[in-house]
């Protein structure tokens, strides 16, 4: 996932607009390939979206809008499911740098 890390805080309920972007091996893009993203803050709030929900920018990268409403406060996490052409799946999980509050 690319994105860029803030010190800003968001207050709960915001809509994120994340890019997602992977690096596959050879020449496959993210076209070439299934995909789907969760994000939560808390494993029991997790938001899901399937490659086919989010919107095609180009053939190597996606973006999602993430409403953060009813996921709690902290850092938002990232988890990302690709299925190769091959049948393998790979599992990509890391931080969006992205951190939410309750209030101001």
């Amino acid at each position: 996932m690319n994105g860029c890390s803030s010190n800003v805080k968001t207050v709960e309920g915001t809509q994120l607009k994340l890019n997602v972007s992977l690096c596959l091996p050879g020449n496959l893009t993210m076209d070439d390939v299934g995909f789907a993203c969760f994000f939560y803050i808390y494993s029991n709030k997790t938001k899901r979206f399937e490659k086919e929900k989010m919107s095609r920018v180009d053939e190597n990268n996606y973006t999602v809008l993430l409403d953060t409403k009813g996921m709690g406060s902290g850092t938002v996490m990232y988890q990302i499911a690709v299925i190769l052409p091959d049948g393998r799946v790979e599992v990509i999980k890391g931080s969006t740098g992205e951190q939410i509050s309750h209030g101001l």
